[in-house]
Parts: structure tokens; C-alpha cells; sequence
């Protein structure tokens, strides 16, 4: 069996280990995550209140406001 070619986009890369502190801040990481997924309006506040995002997207289209001028933001 042939090594790894990186330049084969079918191959499949070998599998890396992780040191037992990745996996602990992995577990921390997904644990946190679906904490903030089960509040999706929260987690939306969240990411628009990113200094970024605010710059390139604007503010949150509102579900309250009809088609006009949420339109031309598209």
C-alpha cells in the first residue's frame, strides 16, 4: 500500500491523535455549543453584536417588518 499523497484530493488524510488536553477542551467546546444551540434567539443576538458582523451584514433583518426593506438588503 502506497503512503499519503496530500496532492490526491481522494485521498483519505491518516488519522491524527489528539493529546487528552484536546479532547478535554473539545468535550468543554461542544459542550458549550449546545448550550448556546438551544437558544437560537440568544445565540443570534450573540453573533450580531460582533463587532464584524455588524461592519459587513448590518443589523438583523426583523421578522416583524414585511418584504420592503428587507428586499433591497438581499
Amino acid at each position: 500500500m502506497a503512503g499519503f499523497d496530500p496532492l490526491d484530493p481522494g485521498a483519505d488524510p491518516p488519522a491524527r491523535a489528539l493529546t487528552g488536553d484536546q479532547v478535554k477542551r473539545c468535550k468543554k467546546a461542544l459542550k458549550a455549543l449546545e448550550k448556546k444551540l438551544r437558544e437560537p434567539t440568544a445565540l443570534s443576538k450573540e453573533f450580531y453584536s460582533l463587532p464584524v458582523t455588524k461592519l459587513l451584514l448590518g443589523p438583523p433583518l426583523s421578522t416583524s417588518r414585511c418584504c420592503g426593506d428587507n428586499y433591497a438588503r438581499i
